[in-house]
């Protein structure tokens, strides 16, 4: 009985160091095919701009901004990032509103005139502020996966499968250094052509503020892949908060 028992014992820890073994490759299986960060960007942006032209040439977007009980807006952005242009041309509650940014230089037109009343400036938002606003925001969103590039970025080096709209997507996270600013966002891409299909951020993780916005659609823009549809969405319940289209 003491032999069988020892020899029962060895074979017990023969199988528990095979299954050790067993279950380290696999682990190691498992990363090895789960990209980095890095891995998942590259591809991704390979994806949108093949030519890697976003940051050389000067885009133009014709879009359909709607918003719940409102009146959808049409706006016209140029975005230059080479020779630090931006314009915008909206036009918002009957008036047009067109900001110009040239390096240092931004200049202001409403209903097509640089004079308009105190009233005016504040009820529209005719500051050099805003414009400086309204292009980081639509540089950002416009310029993605690109944008995740610049500098102050940060990627998280956990990278999960997770279900985005009901399909797998890869997501990585991304919090930026102080300076450039504190919220925490999530990007989702297709596991295998690596489009981005859609990206959340928060203020307050904890608190589930913020929005996901769900892109569909593609549309090449001077050899750009450009999701041609955003929808945007609270991440509390996700009331539908307005939807932006290329036309």
């Amino acid at each position: 009985m003491h032999m069988f028992l020892e020899l029962f014992s060895k074979k017990l820890s023969l199988a528990a160091l095979v299954c050790s073994f067993f279950w380290i490759a696999l682990s190691s299986v498992m990363l090895a095919q789960t990209p980095s960060p890095n891995s998942i960007l590259t591809r991704s942006i390979a994806f949108h701009d093949p030519q890697d032209q976003w940051e050389t040439s000067s885009n133009e977007f014709i879009l359909r901004e709607s918003r719940p009980g409102s009146p959808d807006r049409s706006t016209i952005l140029q975005i230059d990032l080479y020779h630090e242009i931006f314009n915008l041309d909206q036009n918002r509650d009957g008036n047009r509103i067109q900001y110009f940014i040239s390096g240092d230089t931004v200049d202001i037109l409403f209903n097509g005139s640089a004079d308009y009343t105190a009233e005016q400036e504040k009820q529209f938002h005719l500051t050099e502020e805003r414009a400086l606003i309204l292009k980081d925001y639509y540089s950002y969103l416009y310029g993605l996966p690109m944008k995740l590039r610049d500098p102050g970025t940060i990627l998280d080096p956990k990278v999960e499968k997770v279900l985005f709209q009901d399909n797998e997507t890869w997501r990585i996270r991304v919090t930026y250094e102080e300076e450039v600013g504190g919220d925490i966002w999530y990007f989702y891409f297709d596991p295998e052509s690596f489009a981005l299909v859609g990206y959340q951020f928060f203020h307050d993780e904890a608190a589930r503020d913020g929005e996901y916005i769900v892109l569909e659609d593609l549309k090449i823009i001077n050899g750009l892949s450009i999701p041609q549809s955003r929808s945007w969405h609270t991440n509390s319940d996700s009331t539908f908060l307005g939807k932006d289209v290329i036309e």
